[in-house]
Order: C-alpha cells, then structure tokens, then sequence
C-alpha cells in the first residue's frame, strides 16, 4: 500500500509468518517487523532468537522503549527503557535521554548516573529507616574525606563500642530544647589500671580544646568513651 509517499509491503515465507517492510520516496525497502514461526518477534531484525528483540543498525545509536499514557486527570506521561552500547548500560529514563535507573555489566547500580562504579552509586540524597552493612562487621567512613560527619537526632543517640579520638578538638552546645549539654570524656588503659574522667559544660560559644583530661594528656592511640548528658 502508499501512505504519505512511503511504502508498506507485507509478505510471509520459509519460517516466518509476516514481514513487514517500508520504504521511502527514494530508498529500497528494507524488513522492519519480523514474525517468526517460532514465536519470536523481531524489530528491526530479520532473525530474531528471543520472544521480543530490538535491533539497532545505526552504529553508536541507543536502542529503546517507550510506554506513553495519560493518568486520570488526562494528562499525558511517558517513561523510557534504553539500553546504550557505548556505556554497556542497561536503564529506565523520564525523558528517553537522562538515565534514572540502570545496571551495568559489571552489576553496579546508578541511580541517577549512568556510570556506576560502586555495586550501589546514588547521585543525590538517601533516606532509609535503617542502614546495616551487609556481614554486620562495621561502619565506615572515607579517612580521605576533608568534610565532617555529623550526627543529628531529637531523641538519643546510641553508640556501642569503643570510640577513638584522634582528634584534638570536641565541639557542644544547646541540646535542641535548649538545655546545656555536658561533655563527659571516660577513659581506661588496658592492663595499667589507670581510670580518670573530665567534664565540661559546653554553653554553645564556642568550642572547647580538651588536652588534657584529669591530669594526664590525652593520647590519640588511646581508646576513649564519651557520653553528651544535658541538664
């Protein structure tokens, strides 16, 4: 048939059910939509060997999917599923060009990349009720790191374990009722029987340097506790 100067040709034979063809004003006809006896349909292929495949020719071009509806108040939404040889990235995208979510051959993650390198990358912000790591074994922080881990919660914070300061700088101030907080620093040596303890009310001024606590000075290869008790 000819629908706006381009042709559409249907044909069957050998073991395929339907082709169809098309072509333009001045370009031979080349098969576009395959139905094979077997089941499997091909787009953009001749031979597909999976239920559904997808085929791009153009070389470095994307291959995708597109669902497009409209949601109960009638306005129009669309979602994407590409995959990109360049990148070996599989992915779901908002717009058909943003990767959203996606997984690389390597089994890393993204979340708002497209290039992974972590098993989980998150470009933004992660909220979650509850972290654990995967052999309960401990936490970690990048040493590198030249910003500062904070802790911030309206109720109690719980720490369990030992806490190394190799620092030499602790910091206090309002609790968030507004009452002045203590800083108390416990400390023991193991084997030489030696236990002293030092606090300090900190008024939220500024911030306290603690050299030496109950007389002896303070050893960052030493194993420290500390407790925040308010008023």
């Amino acid at each position: 048939g000819m629908v706006a100067n381009n042709a559409v040709f249907i044909q069957a034979h050998g073991g395929t059910i339907l082709e169809l063809w098309g072509a333009g004003d001045s370009t031979e006809p080349t098969q576009k939509v395959t139905f094979k006896t077997n089941g499997n349909v091909g787009i953009g292929t001749a031979a597909p060997t999976h239920k559904l495949q997808i085929q791009e020719a153009t070389h470095g071009a994307n291959v995708g999917m597109r669902f497009y509806a409209e949601n109960d108040a009638g306005t129009a939404r669309d979602s994407h599923i590409i995959f990109d040889p360049d990148a070996i990235f599989f992915g779901l995208s908002k717009d058909g060009t943003t990767i959203d979510l996606g997984i690389n051959t390597n089994g890393n993650v993204g979340i708002g990349t497209a290039a992974p390198t972590q098993k989980l990358d998150v470009a933004g912000n992660i909220t979650a009720n509850l972290m654990y790591d995967r052999n309960n074994t401990g936490y970690y922080v990048d040493p590198a790191s030249t910003s500062r881990l904070n802790a911030v919660s309206p109720n109690a914070i719980t720490m369990y374990g030992n806490l190394n300061l190799n620092g030499s700088r602790i910091t206090g101030g309002q609790a968030l009722d507004g009452q002045v907080c203590q800083i108390a620093i416990y400390a023991s040596v193991q084997g030489g029987g030696i236990k002293w303890n030092y606090a300090k009310w900190i008024d939220g001024s500024g911030w306290q340097r603690f050299g030496t606590v109950g007389g002896a000075v303070i050893d960052n290869q030493k194993i420290y506790n500390i407790a925040i008790i308010c008023k």
